[in-house]
């Protein structure tokens, strides 16, 4: 062909004598030859690193993406600066939708405030809303690296500091939402499970003075369903909380086949579980759960063995505070020799009860110290403590009915009552940090003690207020010392100045 001969390589006389040499020009290829071998042997490395560097490239945007691993949160959050409306309740409303898009439109920005959460956000689903005033119950996905996971839940479990953080910023739209409590934990993996075939969902809004009743598929007469999902979502009205109470339980003895779970929220939010049931229970000792406002939710799992009878139970609106009984009330005496005190830490302190999340007005459920001191509200930093003026410290829990939060969990140590932080700073609230994070900027001691009565060092800038903050925080638009010194006499900075410095501050925004 045509085609073929134009590309054919000529095969003549003049190919053969520049691939046989003359013996002069031997010579020159030998005395150029070692020149030549270093070109040769630099070319060979070039494309080593080249292919190094490339198969590096690949590796990072092909195969390493294969280690992101889903990670879904379910959460609820307060919207303050909206009022409840009926038609919220259906999810084919115009009003639901829209108030979707704004919830959706606030979770990414907050989710965008936080760097350990912007780069791995894939997106989120508001699944219902309920009065108080709206409170916005939300699904959200996240694509995390292998290693990445408990950061990640640390970071969804301090919302809350994210969200103050995205209320005070000046460039916040005027229209955007009053979120306040936002709350949020792994979905739980069985909820997750591909192997059910079925998912159902039930809502049941109950009224003042009538009964209504819950049951598993096919309850009395056949076996539940398996393989199967189900949800009961429960209302009664505004002011009014459930009560929830088992007349027959009879599942399968292991709650990781079958199980029925209750959770005080509209979602599965697992810090909101108040119980979770399998197995079989008599009804002599009936079953009874409360919940803490006028929502609850039930959920059923069922795999593909042993199907048992199921479970009915029923459910009333009861007004708040008409159990006088106490859920529960019990001591803890902590004693150490007779020379030293007792420090308590409380690790965790989950007694945020309505009116109370402040940790003031501690009149329903609280821990008391040496019957005298109570301590409510919320602490998931672990810097609340408590020390002892003796070698004795007695540690009261008491909860009422009405409300139900997930407690707390605290240790406690002994300690030398004169020097009770040995080379360390003691704060107001008894903690003991390192002394070199003493006047840093950073509020370390959880109570701000570490950042009074400072000495600013040349490398941080004095605020008006005593503060000490960082330098590099100075004209960068955030007002970090309270009291605006780190932003006045800043004049007209260029914007790549003034957003260089922003970058030192937070890394993970550029400028381009």
């Amino acid at each position: 062909m045509d085609s073929g001969s134009k590309c054919a390589p000529k095969m003549g006389k003049e190919f053969e004598s520049e691939k046989f040499p003359k013996e002069s020009e031997n010579k020159t290829l030998e005395k150029n030859g070692p020149g030549k071998t270093a070109v040769v042997i630099g070319a060979v490395i070039l494309a080593a690193v080249i292919a190094l560097m490339t198969g590096l490239l690949i590796w990072h945007f092909q195969f390493r993406t294969e280690q992101l691993s889903k990670r879904m949160y379910i959460g609820s959050m307060k919207v303050e600066n909206q009022v409840f409306e009926n038609a919220y309740k259906n999810s084919s409303s115009p009003e639901f939708k829209a108030l979707v898009q704004q919830v959706l439109r606030d979770l990414k920005v907050i989710y965008t405030n936080n760097p350990k959460l912007k780069k791995y956000y894939v997106g989120s689903v508001v699944q219902a809303f309920s009065e108080g005033s709206v409170i916005a119950y939300y699904l959200s996905e996240f694509k995390v690296p292998a290693g990445q996971e408990a950061s990640v839940d640390n970071a969804m479990a301090d919302l809350d500091t994210t969200v103050k953080r995205t209320l005070a910023s000046p460039k916040r739209p005027t229209n955007a939402l009053e979120i306040r409590e936002m709350r949020a934990s792994v979905l739980d993996d069985r909820l997750l499970s591909t192997s059910f075939k079925k998912n159902l969902r039930y809502s049941e809004h109950t009224k003042p003075n009538v009964v209504s009743w819950i049951k598993s598929p096919g309850f009395p007469d056949t076996p539940y369903t398996p393989n199967t999902f189900i949800q009961w979502e429960l209302r009664v009205d505004r002011d009014n909380i459930i009560k929830l109470e088992f007349d027959t339980m009879n599942l399968e003895e292991n709650c990781k086949h079958d199980f029925v779970k209750i959770y005080d929220s509209l979602v599965p939010i697992e810090s909101r579980a108040l119980e979770e049931l399998c197995g079989h229970y008599s009804r002599t000792a009936p079953l009874t759960f409360y919940s803490s406002g006028n929502v609850m939710l039930v959920t059923m799992g069922t795999n593909d063995d042993l199907d048992s009878i199921g479970f009915l139970a029923k459910v009333s609106q009861i007004p708040p505070g008409t159990i006088s009984k106490n859920f529960v009330s019990l001591s803890f005496l902590f004693q150490v020799p007779k020379d030293k005190a007792v420090k308590v830490t409380f690790k965790k302190l989950l007694l945020a009860e309505p009116g109370q999340e402040d940790g003031k007005n501690c009149n329903k459920d609280y821990v008391m110290i040496d019957d005298g001191k109570r301590l409510c509200g919320e602490n998931l930093k672990g810097t609340l403590v408590e020390a002892s003026k003796t070698n004795k410290i007695k540690v009261s829990f008491h909860s009422d009915y009405s409300y139900v939060d997930r407690g707390f969990l605290a240790e406690y140590e002994a300690i030398d009552i004169k020097d009770p932080c040995p080379n360390k700073f003691l704060c107001k609230n008894q903690w003991c940090i390192d002394r070199n994070l003493t006047c840093d900027g950073w509020n370390d001691c959880g109570d701000n003690s570490d950042e009074e009565k400072c000495k600013c060092s040349s490398d941080k800038i004095t605020c008006k207020n005593g503060l000490c903050k960082p330098k590099f925080w100075k004209c960068d638009g955030v007002n970090d010392c309270g009291d605006n010194t780190d932003e006045l006499n800043c004049g007209l900075c260029k914007i790549r100045e003034c957003f260089n410095n922003y970058s030192k501050k937070y890394p993970f925004y550029r400028l381009i």
